[in-house]
Parts: C-alpha cells; structure tokens; sequence
C-alpha cells in the first residue's frame, strides 16, 4: 500500500520510479532482509491477508503450520484500516511490531491519519512497539527481536553464515547453513531444542553422516564446518 501510495508513473525503461519515497520503501525492503539474514533469523514474506486472518495464539500470529513471534514492517508510511488495528492487536498480545526506516502515517482508504495510528505512535514513544532508521534497523534487531526467532546461534557472530529451519511433521528439525565467505567457516552453532540424533548432510556431495553435537538443557550445539560457497543440511531428530 506505502508503495502503490509512493509510485509515481515513469516512461523510463522497465517503468521504474526514482523518487524519494519509492526509493526509501525499496531499501528499506532490502535492508530490512538483509539483516534479518545477516542475524540467522528466519523469516516468511507475508501478506495483509494473513496478517490480518492470522489466529493469535499463544503470543504468536499463527496461519496454517506457521507461527510469528515478531512483525517486521519496512517503511509502511501507509496501511490498510484493518491492518492498523491488528498491530495493535498483535502488540497486545505479546507480539513485537518493529518498524524500518518509516512507521505508519496514512491510511490507505482516507489518506489520513486515524485513531489506530495515533495509538502505534504513542506506543513506539512508550517502547511498546519499536522504529529505527533503515540504516540503525539491525541494531534495533539485536536490541529488541524476541529471542524465540533465533532458532540458530553461531558461538560467535557471523554476518555470512545464512540459516534456514523447518520442522516436518514428524518433529525433525532440518537446519540448512550456506557459507557465503570467501574463507571456509569453523566454528560451533547452537540450534533451539534438544535432540538424540544427529545427521550431516552434504549437498554437494549427496553424502550422510552422522554429526558432532551435545545437548544442554533445551539446546543442541554442532560442530561445523563448512567450505567457502558451500552448504550443509542438519537433521536434528
């Protein structure tokens, strides 16, 4: 909706618009991914749909077999009437709302200001909800994403290592880790929840073997290695 807003018609080649505001949406966008990305966070792109349909459950957002602990929103200056409310349904109920670079401004059926966007503004002057700049979004990140989105923790920070889990239906958890240094990677990483077996598998090679891991408490850690633009599937059962 920011960007429907922001757009304006361009003859140039593939009708892209360089003005200020489209500019900040794109990114925001992008920077926004990134650094979710950059922190082993994963993440869905959703919709206002599932945003607004979505059960609230248990502190999460929950639709089909996903559940969100936190709501990223980069640059929406403008949103749906619905939309607005739900945040502050979602916040409410325990859910971060974290904004990048723009919190709302309008609304997108009066192109006004409404109620609900007074109340995100005094809530992000209260801490209740959090904005920062597109370029300070990453320590907004650190400081205030619940700790229930990290599912993968590297024992030592690590921008170039990209994550990815799931958890089929059976209760395996399958942890994906791409090295996208130019030097290969060592090192030991901490995946939410406990296990009693645990497979590594190559996908470049297509071998399976069994991986070096202990459990503390709730938490399994691996030991890793990985060669410079390769990858590494775990499966933790």
């Amino acid at each position: 909706a920011a960007m429907w807003a922001s757009y304006t018609p361009s003859v140039k080649e593939r009708g892209i618009d360089w003005s200020e505001q489209t500019r900040a949406i794109d990114i925001a966008f992008a920077r926004a991914s990134w650094d979710l990305l950059h922190r082993q966070i994963d993440f869905d792109y959703i919709d206002r749909r599932i945003l607004c349909e979505g059960e609230i459950r248990d502190g999460k957002l929950c639709y089909r077999d996903r559940a969100y602990s936190a709501i990223v929103l980069p640059c929406t200056r403008v949103l749906e009437c619905d939309a607005l409310e739900r945040l502050i349904a979602l916040q409410q109920a325990g859910i971060s709302v974290l904004f990048c670079g723009e919190a709302p401004s309008l609304t997108r059926e009066y192109g006004e200001p409404n109620k609900a966007i007074t109340v995100i503004g005094e809530k992000i002057a209260m801490g209740q909800m959090h904005l920062a700049p597109t370029e300070d979004f990453g320590a907004l990140l650190d400081a205030h994403l619940p700790a229930a989105c990290k599912t993968v923790t590297p024992a030592h920070y690590n921008p170039m290592l990209l994550s990815h889990c799931r958890i089929t239906e059976d209760g395996v958890r399958i942890v994906y880790l791409a090295n996208m240094d130019s030097c290969d990677y060592t090192d030991t990483v901490t995946v939410a929840g406990r296990c009693t077996e645990c497979a590594e598998a190559d996908a470049f090679m297509g071998e399976l073997r069994a991986a070096d891991f202990t459990c503390d408490g709730e938490n399994t850690t691996l030991s890793v290695t990985i060669r410079s633009g390769e990858g590494r599937f775990f499966l933790l059962a």
